[in-house]
């Protein structure tokens, strides 16, 4: 552009949901629990389990339900970062509780990535786009560069 101008387009779950009904939140979420508990593992499994049923104990239910549950991975281990953070300025000399709590935030940190990880497959699996469903989206785009380009002049 040689005036200097651009145009931006802040896109986001509305319209990926447009592009495929299987990214809404909801979807994404059932899919993600429904993962979870058919999972088989150790330790990090049994403990995903047990975050993604007390976030959600009642199931999902609507799209909130899917930052909550995202948010729920991650929760243990800031926790317990503060929880490090505390155990260094009341018990400075206990090296053993500081080295117990990194240990359990190792942990946690494992349970995150694990069920981030189910979050971000489902949403992988979901992403892919076929040009003969998405033509609307096409358009779309075409006419908000076509409105761009007239609103110049």
């Amino acid at each position: 552009m040689t005036d200097g101008r651009s145009v931006a387009v802040l896109a986001g779950n509305g319209l990926s949901i447009a592009f495929n009904p299987e990214l809404n939140l909801q979807s994404i979420t059932e899919e993600v629990l429904r993962r979870i508990e058919e999972a088989d593992g150790g330790d990090v499994v049994i403990a995903m389990k047990e975050l993604a049923e007390r976030a959600l104990p009642d199931g999902a239910t609507s799209a909130a339900d899917f930052e909550v549950l995202v948010g729920a991975f991650g929760a243990e281990s800031r926790t317990l970062d503060v929880l490090d953070t505390l155990a260094e300025l009341t018990q400075p000399a206990d090296e053993k509780l500081r080295k117990a709590i990194q240990r359990v935030s190792r942990f946690a940190e494992r349970v995150r990535d694990t069920g981030i990880s189910h979050v971000l497959e489902v949403i992988a699996e979901r992403s892919h786009a076929y040009v003969d469903e998405a033509q609307s989206l096409y358009d779309l785009g075409a006419r908000v560069r076509i409105g761009w380009r007239g609103a110049r002049r």
